[in-house]
């Protein structure tokens, strides 16, 4: 899947990128003539654009617990009350995420006065994810799920690293987003550190829901593992939608252009870097895994 010159390419386009950012104001004009905070498809991306991400998490955690040593006591006991709980949040995330984000509140980050109705219907929702989740577990053979183990590993360090990076690197750098700038005067430069971040306002670099959202080049593995299944297709669709995710935040004026593209590449770059570590890099430049020389 990737190749050394691959590797470089991506690292050289990041860098042409960001350099050219870090000149002159083109990063402050192009994200100031495309704000519209009432764009309904930029709205709904905000809304939703996370969502594979915490999928993700459902599938990775589900598919560990599938592949469970069910022979010996101990770990058969010890599984359940590991994994049963995050499976539970997952699913509850996944259906809470949108509505939190629908009452969003700019400076704090958090859904706030959600009526109460759309508490009980998240919750209700997230039951109905969890049962279907563990019916499905139940379904699948254990052989496909000791199959998926490293697949399952990755995706849950891939998500979670991705979201400790992003999280440390806002809170250092502080960066004002472009909604909060009057003008140009107050706009900070991609590499200029101003932090600690005052509050959700001084968060903008760089993009969480960008990162989030190109986590979902992690479903190229996933369906590896399955018949009649077009991986390129799969990666195509998982750019297109880390790109819709990226400008969505740009035109509601939570980013800037550096940000998404930083947001985007952490999430690529430590991709790249997990699946040489778990898929073994043969000196040939190619994986020798299933998942990856598909």
């Amino acid at each position: 899947m990737f190749n050394r010159k691959t590797i470089l390419a991506f690292v050289l386009v990041f860098v042409v990128l960001m350099t050219f950012l870090a000149l002159g104001s083109f990063d402050y004009n192009f994200s100031h003539s495309i704000i519209n905070t009432d764009s309904l498809w930029a709205n709904f991306f905000n809304q939703f654009g996370e969502i594979p991400a915490i999928l993700l998490m459902l599938i990775g955690t589900t598919i560990l617990f599938g592949a469970r040593k069910k022979d010996i006591l101990w770990r058969n006991i010890l599984s359940p009350v590991l994994a049963l709980p995050f499976i539970a949040l997952f699913s509850y995330v996944i259906t809470s995420m949108p509505v939190r984000y629908m009452y969003e509140n700019h400076a704090t980050g958090f859904g706030e006065d959600i009526p109460q109705v759309l508490n009980i219907t998240t919750i209700i929702l997230a039951i109905i994810i969890f049962v279907t989740t563990m019916f499905i577990e139940r379904k699948i053979d254990d052989s496909k799920f000791k199959e998926m183990r490293k697949a399952a590993i990755l995706f849950i360090l891939l998500v979670v690293g991705e979201i400790i990076l992003v999280t440390v690197v806002k809170e250092v750098w502080g960066r004002p987003r472009m909604r909060i700038l009057e003008s140009i005067d107050g706009f900070k430069r991609w590499y200029e550190i101003n932090g600690p971040a005052l509050n959700n306002n001084y968060k903008s670099f760089p993009s969480g829901h960008t990162s989030n959202a190109f986590s979902v080049i992690a479903y190229t593995l996933f369906f590896s593992y399955f018949k009649n299944v077009n991986k390129k297709l799969v990666m195509i669709i998982a750019v297109i939608w880390g790109v819709l995710v990226a400008v969505s935040r740009v035109v509601l004026g939570a980013h800037f252009l550096s940000d998404v593209i930083t947001g985007g590449y952490i999430t690529i770059f430590l991709f790249i870097i997990l699946t040489i570590l778990i898929f073994r890099y043969p000196k040939k430049g190619k994986f020798n895994n299933k998942a990856t020389s598909e």
